[in-house]
């Protein structure tokens, strides 16, 4: 083997070694996980939405038998129907460590303590999840705080770890009520936690750090990717778990056959085109796409609708000094705008609080004349009004941002004329006729139960992960390294010395490209690293991510991503010993393993994306 330079401690580092050999390595690792899961009894999943969450479970014997069999939590809420998801509310305690309520419990209890006149002392984060929502480049940090609905704030992996606490204990209270429960031990669980698919490796691993904070083993914790999860469980359904009329079911689709998986959930949308193999898997064609456009637009929209007829200052003292009518109001536009129909055109009424109306600085009908919404918009009787086109205009914008960028993968040519629409957002038939409308020779699949298919979808997942055959990479990855300086090739202002001549620094190392497919659970990249001295500890590098397909330096469209580490331990590694390193990119995260080429020892190795 070529002798390579060593790594500097200045994380420069030589050109790296490409090596395409088939390497045991990855044998190693398969029987390691094979072992890992020969005592898994259950599976446990935790849906973590933006605006709704949930849990459900299933034993493994009962899947072997039944995919689609699951135990999901039904969650009470006052005199309504039991419904399989419970709002994404945290309240915690004024020292800022200990979980009062979750869900519809914390509303519950938030109401109370602001008729009480002490809800300010507490916090209660809604929809918060959307913090971790990144484009690639900006860094999600473990330090990151939160804000809850008045402005206070707790650190942000507090919040997400009391959540996930709260629905892991709430399921091992349930499983512990059931005789088979009760002979459960951690180690017989496996754990599956929902993320969007266009999620940063960043977000992924925050999500990761917040569940094994809240008790999960890490090595019994498996992230699941929200449209893939949905698609794995709708391949498992009838023609009569379907809402609409089409004699369609993913189950009866033959090898080769396409769709466009559509999950639309409370914070986020993803889009992606899915194909079944030869295998009955599930081939993703395209890399997934997306961004903020789910349910919680249409909250924005109505909010906006809010600040221009009473003003932004008014709104916000609103929200502020009568707390318990703000979030009354909320409630019952949730509730409002599940029942609006495209096809009607009948008024909107909605219980409005006379304490917004206080805040008015000027005779309400000449506000309202002065915001466009003359003849459309009333308040009257402690009531709002609303014409069904102001109701359904706060759909407008999420729907075409949506149907826009289907549009864009259809321009591509992907052979997909099914659309399968899932989340929670999807049940909305507003956006249904959207869809529908815009692509009207298209079938549209709409399993029931659209907003719990990706939690019962994530049961399968944990039980059998080898689901999905490939993936197509979102970024280009990379490391930032030096090498030989190449006189007319790199530029003057990169040139630095070392002993051993003149360098180029800041070059991009490509290690997968964006677009590239990928076979699920393979090592793509094998690289061999070199310690810059006897005893050295660890070695890092800085990682860079890219929409570029092949960037040449990492300060021209790249972003810093994370740093990957190599740990030898306290006693350090001798010099000149060959480490040699497997990278695996085909996951829902980036896997890295390290290994000593002469003795085999096995090293620490991660990439950090929140370092």
């Amino acid at each position: 083997m070529e002798k390579k330079l060593p790594m500097d401690s200045s994380n420069q580092g030589t050109q790296l070694e490409q090596d395409l050999r088939a390497e045991s390595s990855d044998n190693l690792d398969k029987k390691t996980n094979e072992k890992n899961r020969s005592n898994i009894l259950l599976i446990g999943a935790i849906d973590f939405g933006t605006t709704y969450s949930g849990w459900g479970c299933s034993f493994v014997n009962d899947l072997e038998i039944n995919k689609t069999k699951a135990m999901v939590k039904l969650w009470q809420h006052e005199d309504s129907p039991a419904t399989e998801k419970t709002p994404t509310c945290v309240l915690i305690r004024p020292d800022g460590e200990t979980l009062e309520a979750f869900g519809y419990e914390a509303e519950s209890r938030y109401r109370e303590l602001t008729d009480e006149k002490i809800n300010t002392h507490y916090f209660y984060f809604k929809r918060f999840k959307m913090a971790l929502h990144k484009e690639v480049g900006e860094k999600i940090q473990r330090c990151s705080l939160l804000e809850d609905i008045l402005g206070r704030q707790l650190p942000a992996s507090k919040v997400f770890t009391l959540s996930i606490k709260f629905m892991v204990d709430d399921m091992l209270q349930y499983l512990g009520k059931t005789v088979a429960g009760q002979k459960l031990k951690a180690t017989n669980i496996q754990w599956v936690l929902t993320v969007p698919a266009i999620w940063t490796e960043g977000a992924k691993q925050f999500m990761r750090e917040a569940a094994v904070a809240a008790g999960i083993d890490d090595d019994k914790l498996c992230i699941a990717l929200e449209p893939e999860a949905a698609s794995i469980y709708c391949r498992y359904l009838s023609v009569e778990t379907s809402v609409n009329s089409t004699e369609l079911t993913l189950q009866r689709f033959r090898e080769g056959k396409r769709y466009m998986v559509v999950d639309a959930g409370g914070g986020t949308v993803d889009i992606n085109v899915h194909e079944v193999d030869k295998h009955g898997l599930i081939r993703e064609i395209c890399s997934p796409c997306g961004c903020c456009w789910g349910g919680t637009k249409v909250d924005t929209e109505f909010r906006i609708f809010l600040e221009t007829i009473f003003g932004r200052t008014a709104y916000q003292e609103f929200a502020k000094d009568a707390t318990a009518d703000f979030l009354e109001l909320w409630n019952d536009f949730d509730r409002k705008k599940r029942l609006v129909n495209p096809n009607k055109n009948t008024r909107i009424i909605m219980n409005f609080p006379s304490s917004l109306l206080l805040k008015l600085n000027a005779p309400l009908s000449k506000v309202i004349e002065l915001s466009g919404y003359n003849g459309e918009v009333e308040f009257s009787n402690g009531k709002l009004k609303c014409s069904a086109d102001v109701f359904k205009s706060f759909y407008r914008e999420p729907i075409l941002q949506i149907t826009d960028q289907m549009i864009e993968i259809v321009k591509n040519k992907l052979d997909v004329n099914i659309i399968l629409l899932v989340g929670g957002f999807a049940e909305s038939p507003v956006l249904q006729y959207g869809i529908k409308s815009v692509f009207p020779g298209f079938d549209v699949v709409i399993p029931v139960g659209a907003s719990s298919s990706i939690l019962r979808g994530a049961i399968i997942y944990g039980f059998k992960q080898n689901l999905i055959a490939q993936r197509v990479l979102q970024y280009t990855y990379g490391v930032k390294i030096e090498s030989p300086f190449v006189e007319g090739v790199h530029p003057p202002a990169k040139k630095f010395f070392r002993y051993y001549g003149a360098r180029c620094k800041d070059i991009f190392d490509t290690h997968v490209e964006k677009g590239q497919i990928v076979e699920t659970g393979k090592s793509m990249v094998l690289r061999t690293y070199y310690p810059a001295a006897a005893g050295q500890t660890a070695i890092t590098f800085p990682v860079y991510a890219s929409e570029l397909q092949n960037p040449t330096f990492v300060d021209e469209g790249c972003s810093y991503a994370g740093e990957l580490k190599i740990e030898f331990g306290d006693k350090g590694i001798e010099l000149d010993r060959a480490i040699r390193v497997s990278l695996t990119f085909s996951g829902t995260e980036i896997h890295v393993s390290a290994e000593d080429m002469e003795d085999g020892a096995k090293y620490k190795a991660r990439i950090d994306f929140l370092g």
